[in-house]
């Protein structure tokens, strides 16, 4: 709780599956993990409200280290955007 709770609303977070209260302090709704646990899909959705910006929070990855990737991927997404962007 303590490294999510320095997250800013833009900041990407990419749980694993012991991250509960991490996702419940970024604001996933508590009917969305009962969801998620009982095996229904609609557990795993992001939050999409299209009012507002959208929220930088991916569903759980539950293989061991799998979200790693994920998040390398998005730095160096970021990276490569920016440098694009510079150039």
């Amino acid at each position: 709780m303590g490294a999510v709770s320095l997250l800013r609303e833009t900041d990407w977070f990419v749980p694993s599956f012991r991250e509960t209260t991490a996702e419940l302090w970024r604001g996933r709704p508590m009917e969305s993990v009962i969801l998620g646990f009982a095996g229904y899909a609609e557990g795993a959705l992001v939050d999409r409200d299209e009012k507002s910006e959208p929220k930088r929070n991916l569903p759980v990855a539950v293989p061991v280290a799998s979200q790693v990737l994920h998040a390398v991927g998005i730095g160096w997404g970021i990276k490569y955007s920016r440098r694009k962007r510079s150039s």
